[in-house]
């Protein structure tokens, strides 16, 4: 899922906010290691990136998302 579309999951912060406890740039980083394989936010985030970029979706749109569904 990710490898299809990593210019947009690097586009995206990580709302499990692995920056702060693993130092991660981006949501890729995430799946570049094996932390995604056990963190259910990074899945979901990554998910719904996926499905909007099927669809057409800009990075702005997806990021937008990400904020509604994951944001405080």
């Amino acid at each position: 899922m990710t490898a299809a579309v990593p210019h947009v999951i690097d586009g995206l912060y990580c709302y499990c906010h692995c920056s702060e406890h693993s130092s991660h740039y981006s949501l890729l980083e995430c799946f570049q290691t094996d932390h995604a394989a056990r963190c259910d936010i990074c899945m979901s985030e990554a998910t719904i990136a996926y499905e909007m970029s099927q669809d057409g979706a800009s990075l702005s749109d997806i990021r937008d998302e990400a904020d509604r569904t994951f944001g405080s």
